[in-house]
């Protein structure tokens, strides 16, 4: 799959059929997306132009397309199916955002606007509710669902002295007050936050450091040990929710990907090993996420001479429910 100068990005539904987003802001006629069955089989291509960033849902993919516009970027919040047919489109709106997965069904979506607005929208990309932000909240650290449904979002403080704010939203869309999440610390949120789904509830929320939050809780406590060890991981829900799956950056020398399934506790169930491609200068384009049914999707590293007369290539390989 080729397309000029192009960023890559995949999604996997509970089926275990993938959107291939490919997009170019500087190019945006050569964006597409590729629809794929588990055994391979393209079933769609998008018209050239579609931009999109979508998230996996049970049987159909949720996000947003975007439209580039002379000084503007508008987007509006879509729903499609495994095949690739555009099920439904909302308005389009002068402004961009954050999405994250609802575990309860659908998204969460972060307005970037003069006062940022939260919105959560069903499978189909119908609108659920939304809520304006505390005018506390400036520039976003991160923003995620926990397992409950609950939504979490930390910025920097009004204050502008490095202070962390935050505020819960809970899934019937009533926000409760914003409160201080952290000190000043010695970075900006906005460049430093970052938030992760524990298995059950809450999340483990980063600042300076990690630290773990229940769910609609306004106090910190830190970490599990065997979280700190592994030093504060990027980590996916595997096995139905019910253990994290811990990705590693891929080795430069030989391109794998390390995958250790972890327990709620803290056992170490033990890990997998993807190779995606002979060691290279170019492994550092190799990255791997695991999809709603478990599915790893690892892009591989592009050949060399991998851009040539400004046509770049995207590469993916996947094992189908690895880790369901």
């Amino acid at each position: 799959m080729e397309a000029d100068r192009v960023d890559c990005a995949y999604a996997v539904n509970g089926s275990g059929f993938i959107a291939f987003e490919m997009s170019n802001a500087l190019q945006p006629q050569n964006s597409a997306v590729h629809f794929v069955a588990p055994d391979g089989t393209v079933l769609s291509k998008s018209p050239s132009g579609t931009t999109v960033s979508l998230i996996g849902r049970l049987s159909n993919f949720v996000g947003l397309g975007y439209t580039f516009q002379p000084g503007t970027l508008s987007s509006a919040v879509q729903s499609w199916d495994s095949s690739g047919n555009l099920v439904s489109t909302g308005p389009s709106r002068p402004d961009s955002g954050y999405i994250a997965e609802d575990p309860l069904g659908g998204i969460a979506l972060l307005r970037r606007e003069s006062t940022p607005l939260l919105e959560n929208y069903d499978e189909r990309g119908n609108l659920r509710w939304s809520v304006a932000l505390s005018s506390r909240i400036t520039a976003i650290g991160a923003f995620a669902v926990d397992r409950l449904g609950n939504t979490f979002v930390m910025a920097d403080d009004r204050s502008y002295d490095k202070s962390v704010v935050a505020q819960w939203i809970d899934h019937n869309g009533v926000a409760s007050p914003a409160f201080q999440l952290l000190p000043p610390q010695h970075d900006w949120n906005h460049l430093e936050g970052s938030a992760g789904v524990r298995v059950g509830s809450g999340l483990f929320v980063k600042g300076d450091a990690w630290w773990q939050l229940d769910s609609m809780s306004t106090v910190l406590t830190p970490p599990p040990a065997w979280f700190v060890d592994r030093g504060g991981p990027w980590m996916q829900m595997v096995r139905n929710g019910r253990a994290y799956g811990i990705v590693s950056q891929p080795a430069l020398l030989d391109c794998t990907t390390t995958v250790e399934v972890v327990t709620a506790s803290g056992q170490s169930c033990g890990k997998a090993i993807f190779t995606a491609g002979p060691g290279d200068q170019y492994c550092s384009f190799v990255n791997a996420s695991i999809g709603y049914d478990g599915t790893l999707v690892q892009r591989t590293p592009p050949p060399a001479g991998y851009c040539s007369g400004g046509t770049c290539s995207c590469n993916w390989h996947w094992w189908t429910g690895f880790f369901r």
